[in-house]
């Protein structure tokens, strides 16, 4: 039987009315306007999915030549507290230090074994008071005070292919989306899970994009694929273009590159990328996914390109949670089936 195209798809095919979020943000006037020398200053950030998001949409925003992104990530980590990372502190310096004018944040994956059956006495699930006033104190931080407000795309966790992490991450994304809409128009949830859901609203490993049925996430059930990344940056490019209308601006003769925040990745030493130190991302890709000095970016397109044959550093051998052995000839190393314990960190068997 064939699939029926998501329902979402259409701001991927450029037709970035058909999404609900454009026309809100469509009812405010540009703030500025956008040039090579004042470019709209991006931030991307969260968990490994954030780390495939964040250069995918960099490449296609920088293409304009109007648009700069700083790109920090940070593999296993989460908003609950799962000792990777400290998104609350982080959150607080990156915004201090960059400055941003938007900010798109993607988490969820590494949070999804704090979901349990346990209600409190008023019927309220027992881990949802704590990590719903985490999520509404990560948007506060995003958007800023009221008198130096931010756009903040907040983007909700994919379907993942096991079941009880999927459960995890429904209500995890329910939470992050009721959170947003208290914080309208500056905080727009962006529903990652029905975006790469198929046509039931369950997981699934292909979509129908611009190229055919392209692989849109790896072997794993959890992390995108070079194409799902693209995709994923396509739409939320639409959304920008909705508020920001860069693409009336661009100037794609100067392309811009993006840029990696220090102490990022959190790459094993196993791996050949990701050092730890500030990177930016230089012309046309190299093997290890990163854009190497010399061709510059390709305009900008809502269109994706098929995932190459070779492995990248997106489909590196990784465990559930993102965190990334060496590279080896297979896709990825087997990884646990068995939901852990509140609180505790899958990892690879």
């Amino acid at each position: 039987m064939r699939r029926r195209a998501n329902p979402l798809t259409p701001v991927y095919t450029g037709k970035a009315d058909a999404l609900p979020q454009v026309k809100a943000l469509k009812k405010h006037a540009p703030p500025r306007v956008l040039t090579h020398d004042a470019p709209l200053r991006l931030w991307v950030g969260g968990d490994s999915l954030a780390g495939s998001l964040g250069p995918a949409l960099g490449k296609i925003a920088g293409a304009t030549g109007v648009v700069h992104t700083q790109v920090d990530y940070r593999v296993s980590s989460g908003i609950s507290s799962d000792g990777v990372r400290d998104w609350s502190q982080r959150a607080t310096d990156q915004m201090a230090q960059y400055d941003p004018e938007v900010v798109v944040f993607e988490v969820g994956t590494n949070d999804a074994s704090i979901v349990n059956s346990h209600l409190n006495a008023d019927g309220v699930p027992g881990w949802e008071p704590l990590y719903r006033m985490q999520v509404s104190r990560m948007m506060d931080t995003f958007r800023g005070p009221p008198d130096h407000r931010r756009t903040v795309l907040w983007v909700g966790a994919p379907p993942m292919s096991l079941g009880w992490r999927d459960q995890g991450v429904r209500e995890l994304d329910r939470v992050m989306r009721e959170e947003a809409k208290k914080r309208a128009p500056e905080v727009v949830y962006v529903d990652a899970y029905t975006l790469f859901a198929d046509q039931s609203g369950h997981y699934t490993s292909t979509l129908r994009t611009l190229n055919g049925v392209e692989r849109v996430r790896i072997s794993d059930g959890v992390h995108f694929s070079d194409a799902g990344a693209n995709y994923l940056g396509a739409v939320l490019f639409g959304l920008l273009d909705a508020r920001w209308e860069i693409q009336k601006h661009a100037n794609p003769a100067q392309p811009i590159n993006w840029a990696e925040s220090s102490g990022s990745s959190g790459v094993s030493s196993g791996s050949s990328s990701g050092s730890g130190s500030s990177r930016r991302n230089n012309g046309s890709s190299g093997s290890n996914g990163r854009q190497t000095p010399g061709t510059p970016a390709p305009p900008p397109s809502l269109e994706t390109t098929a995932p190459p044959a070779s492995t990248t550093r997106h489909e590196r051998a990784t465990d559930v949670d993102g965190r990334r052995a060496p590279a080896a000839p297979e896709r990825q190393a087997p990884t646990s089936t068995t939901k852990p314990s509140a609180g505790t960190t899958p990892t690879t068997t």
